[in-house]
């Protein structure tokens, strides 16, 4: 890889659709990223550069630009876009606690949803909503979706399951959701 950056200017890809946070408060940290791994190759310093961007649009343009050398995505963005973009997996995050694999689980009203049928009409709302094929063929592989379920993105997972357990909405939900270091919040399926 060292002979791949040397030379140039290049700069490291950081994109983030659905999840939290802007590029103003991301960038520092993905500067400093920068920095050390210019260090630790040796590098002249400058020569990286990292970029962070939240939005799956601004992602792609940044990825397409001929300085870009790495991508660092979520899995569900690489399952959208490794073709496209010719991407090439080299390594996986392992989160302390977690492993190397998110967990989805579809979470729902037990009289609600029974089984894959069941989710006839219903909107999957997810933060990976923006790469359904990455929901209906990784997250929720265990249920043959039927083939009218939309998935959608969303950054507000709880705020629409609490609509709906709360009648506040017009819509009945039930969750998908992934839980990553006792977190849960990823999607909700609505009808």
């Amino acid at each position: 890889m060292s002979a791949l950056l040397v030379g140039a200017i290049t700069t490291l890809v950081f994109c983030a659709p659905g999840y939290p946070g802007a590029a103003q408060d991301a960038q520092p940290l993905v500067d400093a990223f920068a920095t050390a791994a210019t260090a630790a190759a040796r590098w002249p310093a400058a020569s990286l550069t990292a970029v962070y961007d939240p939005t799956e649009e601004s992602g792609l343009t940044r990825l397409t630009n001929p300085d870009a050398a790495l991508a660092f995505v979520p899995f569900p963005f690489f399952v959208k876009y490794a073709a496209t973009l010719r991407l090439t997996p080299l390594a996986q995050a392992d989160v302390t606690g977690v492993g190397v694999q998110q967990r989805w689980t579809l979470v729902a009203k037990s009289t609600r949803v029974t089984g894959p049928g069941s989710l006839t009409g219903y909107t999957i709302l997810s933060t990976a909503g923006y790469a359904p094929t990455f929901v209906r063929g990784f997250a929720l592989s265990a249920w043959a979706l039927p083939t009218d379920v939309k998935i959608s993105p969303t950054m507000q997972v709880l705020s629409a399951l609490h609509r709906v357990a709360t009648g506040r909405s017009a819509e009945r939900a039930t969750g998908c959701s992934s839980v990553a270091n006792g977190r849960v919040a990823r999607a909700v399926v609505s009808v």
